[in-house]
């Protein structure tokens, strides 16, 4: 991974790709309803003590969980593969982005045919946008037939510390 999870996509994946995650040699089976619980402590070693991990998640409306499918079914490998597309345009959106960002900053020097790199780096931005949309729409259609997607019907969220609270 190239930084925090963001989603809880990104955070299953990210599971599932852990040695103690693995999902190798597990037979394939979903319940009906997927019931997540997100483990938001660790225990500090350093400190000695339990801490709450400050981390912001976005959850989809309906999750596919195509990743939690051992990776050996053959009939997952055209998701998978649409996962691996997904996150490298996820990579070169963020890339595009903080291009964006440092042409807009303040302390950006003004130079002749920065708007013109703004509105073509604008434009590319907007290609990527569009074709990571064709791409979840396709993979929700994969999802649907192998009857991967959940919809979300509640988050809770614990508010306190590592030792109280609700």
């Amino acid at each position: 991974a190239t930084g925090p999870c963001t989603s809880l996509e990104e955070l299953l994946e990210a599971h599932t790709q852990d040695v103690q995650g693995t999902i190798t040699g597990r037979s394939y089976r979903l319940p009906p309803v997927l019931w997540v619980n997100l483990d938001r402590f660790v225990f500090d070693r350093a400190a000695m003590r339990g801490r709450k991990r400050q981390a912001q998640l976005t959850f989809p409306e309906v999750l596919n969980v195509w990743m939690l499918v051992p990776p050996g079914e053959p009939w997952v490998q055209g998701l998978r593969l649409n996962g691996d597309r997904k996150r490298k345009l996820q990579r070169k959106l963020q890339e595009n982005r903080a291009k964006v960002a440092r042409k807009i900053s303040p302390e950006e020097q003004v130079w002749e045919g920065a708007e013109e790199a703004l509105i073509q780096l604008v434009e590319q931005q907007e290609a990527l946008i569009e074709q990571q949309q064709r791409l979840e729409e396709v993979m929700a259609c994969q999802g649907a037939e192998q009857e991967l997607l959940y919809r979300l019907q509640a988050v809770i969220v614990h508010s306190g510390r590592v030792d109280s609270g609700h």
